[in-house]
């Protein structure tokens, strides 16, 4: 049976698989293809999930694994905003969780969502060592979600002190580039 283009069944899986293998993104960068449908029903798996007891840490740490566990099975990168789901929260209160004391957490738990942002991040930065990411989504992600910051810092420091009179600059100034001042009437 031909479906709308021409292709039968069979071809057309095969297309579909072909697509979501691997597709050039840009400059040498490579980027796996997934289908709505798989990116989809990751999310909507960590989506299902209970909320964590944020107050209890062998729950966060349990949830923490399986989380890594489940991208492990949809083949999906781990991300912050994917672990703020599968916690039961939102990004920014994990953040909250982790770094601020807006939020009443025990130090064992803040220390624990502390080194699940460090393995986010040092997984980010492998993807974008190994071109497995775009890097200006890699950027993207680093600045909002690991603090990464684009700055320079410009330290002007006089090597010497001038002591000269004013005066005796303007006089070495204009005989060193041939002005004739001209003579006050």
């Amino acid at each position: 049976m031909a479906n709308f283009n021409g292709l039968t069944e069979e071809q057309t899986k095969e297309v579909i698989k072909k697509k979501s293998q691997v597709s050039k993104v840009s400059q040498n960068e490579v980027a796996e293809v997934k289908s709505n449908a798989q990116i989809l029903q990751h999310n909507f798996r960590l989506y299902n999930l209970i909320a964590v007891n944020m107050k209890d840490e062998q729950a966060v740490r349990r949830r923490i694994d399986e989380y890594i566990v489940i991208c492990t099975e949809d083949d999906a990168r781990p991300t912050v905003e994917g672990l703020a789901l599968a916690l039961g929260i939102n990004r920014r209160t994990l953040w909250k969780y982790a770094y601020s004391n807006e939020v009443n957490v025990s130090d064992s738990i803040r220390d624990t969502l502390k080194k699940a942002y460090d393995f986010l991040n040092v997984y980010m930065v492998d993807l974008m060592y190994s071109n497995k990411i775009n890097s200006i989504n890699g950027i993207f992600l680093m600045k909002n979600n690991f603090d990464y910051k684009d700055k320079s810092e410009v330290v002007l420091t006089p090597n010497t002190q001038n002591t000269e009179d004013p005066e005796d600059i303007k006089k070495r100034y204009l005989e060193e580039n041939n002005i004739i001042e001209a003579e006050e009437e």
